[in-house]
């Protein structure tokens, strides 16, 4: 009754089944070392051999409880647009099933989870179709996923988490060439029953052992930052539509400076603020298509303050930036290739710029 999910195979089984009064009764229970398993979950297909255990148990009412147990040794999961190219390979994946209620409502009352962990991702650059790829992508390195999801008796995600990590991982994002080790943890609740819409609050991500090079410059090495999602959506159709309201920690501001000019065009004391100290940012976050948005970026202790907004679409890029240190401030315009300083009265002219998200 799970249309997602099909089992097939020939071989041994092992059956105690227990009949009364004509029917089927709880205490049955078969067993089946070996079948081939298929589960297509969120788009993607999940395959291999698995040993299923089915038993029935007794409901409250003398009902009978189905319950399904699978365990792939092995497994590989690949879109099921293209059933045949696996981009994750894995090991020791566990698929329950469980069903209260007459055998004849098994439709409308079964349940599902999905579990598995550290299963190899040999390039990340599979997941780039659901990036906006001008502005942020994966150019190589490998990875690992793990999933524990739970389902309905269509096959939907009602909830759960996905984890994707990296060492060494090669990235762009917005310009700069990044390599470093990621670990992003989605937080899924389904929002919408009609698309694949999810709320995806308290979901993290990570960057350590970060090295980046603004375009003609010098190499950074070493910088990290903590981000976590207090409020976000997701919808997972290619291409990817994410957005919410983030708060990171951050070694140093570096990174936000690199985003807008050189180290070599800013005026000297602006990279003091890299030993200032860590930074607590503020922000919103939105990509859609190919449009990257981080607006009301706010970074701020008791001796400077960074304000930033950034709209890449397509070829364009632009923003604004405020910089404050002690008595010094500087705004930075950036329309395309072109950088507009603005030494005097800069936090007014930052102030009057409008932010790209409501």
């Amino acid at each position: 009754q799970a249309p997602w999910l099909a089992l097939d195979g020939a071989g041994a089984v092992s059956a105690d089944v227990q009949v009364v009064d004509g029917r089927l009764a709880a205490g049955s229970r078969i067993v089946v070392p070996g079948v081939d398993a298929v589960a297509d979950v969120m788009g993607n297909r999940i395959r291999g051999r698995a040993r299923a255990d089915i038993r029935l148990e007794a409901g409250a009412q003398g009902e009978l409880m189905p319950r399904l147990t699978a365990v792939m040794e092995h497994f590989d999961i690949a879109s099921v647009k293209a059933p045949t190219r696996a981009y994750v390979r894995g090991r020791n994946l566990r698929l329950w099933l469980n069903a209260d209620g007459p055998v004849a409502q098994l439709r409308d009352t079964l349940k599902a989870r999905v579990a598995f962990d550290g299963a190899t991702v040999p390039d990340l650059r599979v997941y780039n179709p659901f990036l906006p790829r001008q502005h942020m992508r994966f150019d190589g390195g490998a990875g690992t996923l793990s999933g524990d999801l739970s389902l309905d008796a269509a096959g939907d995600v009602g909830h759960g988490t996905l984890r994707i990590a990296g060492r060494g991982t090669r990235m762009y994002l917005a310009g700069l060439q990044l390599r470093g080790d990621v670990d992003l943890g989605v937080r899924l609740r389904r929002a919408d029953l009609k698309r694949s819409a999810f709320v995806a609050d308290g979901s993290t991500l990570q960057v350590r052992n970060l090295s980046f090079t603004e375009p003609g410059g010098e190499a950074r090495r070493g910088w990290w930052a903590r981000a976590r999602f207090g409020r976000a959506r997701l919808d997972i159709d290619a291409p990817l539509d994410a957005g919410g309201q983030a708060e990171v920690t951050m070694k140093d501001v570096g990174f936000l400076l690199a985003l807008f000019s050189r180290q070599k065009e800013y005026p000297g004391w602006v990279y003091k603020l890299l030993d200032a100290g860590q930074a607590q940012v503020q922000g919103r976050v939105q990509w859609r298509g190919d449009v990257l948005v981080l607006d009301r970026l706010q970074a701020r202790n008791d001796r400077y303050e960074v304000l930033a907004r950034l709209r890449l679409q397509g070829g364009q890029r632009q923003g604004d930036l405020y910089a404050k240190w002690r008595a010094l401030s500087l705004g930075v315009e950036m329309q395309g290739t072109q950088r507009t300083f603005h030494p005097v009265r800069a936090r007014a002219w930052y102030d009057s710029r409008p932010n790209y998200l409501k």
